[in-house]
């Protein structure tokens, strides 16, 4: 009987030894060091730790089990006498031995450890040192401490277990950093067996420079492995390495944790195992200038690059809403979230009708592979124009991040209010999430920053708050292009010009011509006079507005030329009525706000030269009908027909005022 016992024991000693995976699990079950399901990365360790590669270090991240596995294979080499004399060496000695007291403890209470090998307690048995049974040695030894007596009668040092050698403390300085690694590698390596050596070592990644990085190195002779909590599976999609204990969404949020609180150097390097020199990022804490304030008629751009999966781990979406007060930026709006392709049609929405962009960016792949339809489907349900600008990403997202870099070491970017989650991703970058800096990079773009303002005189003094349309004819200064159709509501008093609202809609003129009469009609609170250049009454080359308008009240009026009407904007830009700005312009009339503040420039060319025309597009579109309108104001055309002031006739019948001494009746 107790031969059966004994070969039954050897059987299972012999499985055991054959297989250290279940030797962990068999030897130390039913204890809290196996509460959770193995992960597959712990496998990888136990096979590392009893392979016969010689010198291995494994760095992962905080609380990853690793020291636990490193003092279960101690304990487990001891039961088969796997090497003779063994050292546990941390940053300490009190560190060293709890390491060797968990040992310890192994072999005076792991039942299974005793069942199946018997009592291999001897002596001494202390807390610097014991030995087994079988006359294995086991010492703990603190970094810096003299080698002299580790050995164990004649028997140096054939396993050394290396946990915690580094501390936050020593790896601060660089001669703290060279003292570590000059005592490893002249002092304690020396010491042990040269031919029989096997070094398992457990670390952090603490610093760019710290040892686990300099044995990271080809020739070092060491193997390093990396196990970070989060990785990129096959498919491209982010998996937790420990899933059971620290699920995904658990690291996401302490990411986001650490981050918010300036920490995204500490999350990177405690788990994700990739440290980096906070003092070599482009982007310092105290870089973020905020300056709470209030926009009023500033040229605004919004830009959103939409994520391409929704998967979780995947890339966020990101925006940001900025302004250009010469030479500084000012950030309105800044952020990135993972959003469903409806929240990202959404978002859109909101940031147009919230901050009236004069152009709103899009990431062009994205736009032309999905977005375009459903944006275009919300505009016509909504009755709003999107302000769309599809821009090509760059080739170089990180490089393209870090232009923004020269503007915030020059505090020449504010924050109008704290986006902590935002700033946390320019504190990472260019590690981590940095989808909220790609958008707000794209302030530096070309494509939506603005050119020199046609009306460079345009500024505060000409904004009103409230303005309603005073007794007289209101006027609907139309324009159109086949595609789209403008209309500026307007009016002519005491010699100036006050401006109301304005529309953009896309459609044919015969689509969306009513709509707008119509809603301008009840903005001023009676019918409106509708009124266009003259190339709309061209009998080759007109789009069909002057066709469209035969049906509304009043039909439609032959504005004049703009290149007039422009010189007449400016005159009233620069002069006064009555002690008041000459041209004013309803807050209400965003279109026209951002068209004046910038939406209706000329384009910078390389070399610093200015294009000949404005850059085509909307807002040259709805500017060109106003300057049409504009041309009449000098001429009195927008008087009544019964106005005593109206002293000419033109070619067409139509009287006008005229300036001259004598006017001629058929003359324009």
């Amino acid at each position: 009987m107790i031969d059966d016992l004994e070969q039954r024991l050897e059987q299972a000693q012999l499985l055991l030894y054959r297989d250290r995976r279940r030797a962990h699990a068999v030897l130390f079950s039913g204890t809290r060091r196996h509460a959770s399901r193995t992960p597959p990365f712990h496998l990888e360790i136990i096979d590392d730790f009893h392979s016969r590669i010689r010198n291995i270090c494994t760095v992962s991240f905080r609380d990853s089990g690793k020291t636990t596995i490193f003092e279960e294979g101690v304990a487990i080499q001891g039961c088969f006498a796997e090497f003779s004399h063994a050292l546990f060496v941390s940053a300490n000695l009190d560190l060293a031995c709890a390491r060797l007291h968990t040992v310890r403890r192994q072999f005076e209470g792991n039942e299974n450890i005793i069942e199946m090998f018997g009592n291999l307690r001897s002596r001494p048995w202390g807390d610097e040192l014991i030995e087994l049974a079988n006359g294995l040695t086991i010492q703990a030894l603190g970094r810096g401490q003299s080698i002299r007596g580790t050995k164990s009668e004649d028997t140096r040092p054939d396993l050394i277990i290396i946990d915690d050698f580094e501390d936050d403390e020593s790896v601060q300085t660089e001669s703290g950093r060279d003292k570590n690694f000059t005592w490893l590698n002249n002092e304690l390596l020396p010491a042990g067996d040269g031919t029989r050596l096997r070094v398992r070592m457990a670390s952090n990644d603490l610093h760019p420079d710290c040892v686990a990085n300099r044995l990271d190195r080809t020739g070092t002779g060491f193997l390093v492995r990396r196990y970070p909590w989060i990785f990129l599976g096959p498919d491209g999609v982010e998996q937790a390495t420990w899933a059971d204990r620290f699920p995904l969404s658990h690291c996401h949020l302490v990411k986001k944790q650490m981050y918010a609180r300036g920490q995204g150097a500490a999350y990177e390097s405690n788990y994700m195992c990739r440290s980096e020199r906070q003092e070599a990022r482009p982007f310092q804490p105290g870089m973020a200038k905020v300056e709470p304030r209030a926009r009023t008629w500033e040229a605004c751009y919004a830009m959103l690059d939409p994520a391409r999966s929704v998967r979780q781990g995947s890339a966020t979406t990101g925006w940001a809403v900025w302004s250009w007060l010469q030479n500084r930026l000012v950030v309105w709006e800044l952020g990135a979230k993972a959003m469903m392709p409806d929240e990202i049609i959404a978002l859109i929405f909101r940031l147009n009708e919230a901050w009236s962009p004069v152009q709103v960016g899009f990431e062009e792949d994205g736009l032309n592979e999905w977005a375009l339809q459903p944006i275009r489907g919300e505009s016509r349900r909504r009755g709003a124009m999107l302000p769309l600008k599809a821009v090509k990403a760059p080739k170089s997202k990180l490089d393209f991040i870090r232009g923004l870099q020269v503007y915030f070491r020059s505090g020449e970017v504010s924050f109008a209010q704290a986006f902590p989650e935002a700033w946390a991703q320019f504190l990472g970058f260019p590690t981590g999430n940095i989808d909220a800096p790609n958008a707000l990079a794209y302030a530096l773009h070309p494509a939506l920053k603005a050119g020199l303002p046609v009306y460079e005189d345009f500024g505060t003094q000409n904004i009103a708050a409230e303005l309603a349309p005073e007794p007289g004819p209101v006027h609907l200064a139309l324009n159109a292009d086949g595609a789209y159709v403008t209309g500026v509501l307007c009016q002519a008093v005491n010699g100036g010009l006050r401006i109301f609202a304005d529309w953009i809609r896309e459609g044919a003129p015969a689509d969306v011509l009513t709509g707008i009469v119509n809603d301008a009609s009840l903005h001023a609170e009676r019918q409106v006079r509708a009124c266009a250049g003259g190339r709309h009454f061209d009998r080759y080359t007109n789009v069909g507005l002057e066709q469209a308008a035969r049906g509304i009240p009043g039909g439609l009026r032959r504005a004049g030329d703009p290149a007039l009407g422009a010189g007449e904007l400016r005159r009233l830009l620069r002069t006064q009525s009555r002690g008041m700005p000459a041209l004013w312009v309803s807050a209400q009339a965003r279109a026209t706000l951002n068209a004046l503040a910038g939406g209706y420039c000329r384009a910078v060319l390389k070399g610093g030269a200015l294009a000949d025309e404005a850059e085509p597009g909307n807002y040259r579109l709805l500017m060109e009908g106003l300057e049409s309108f504009a041309a009449l104001l000098r001429q009195g055309a927008t008087e009544d027909e019964e106005s005593d002031r109206l002293n000419a006739t033109a070619a067409d019948g139509r009287r006008y005022f005229s300036a001259r001494p004598r006017a001629q009746t058929g003359s324009q």
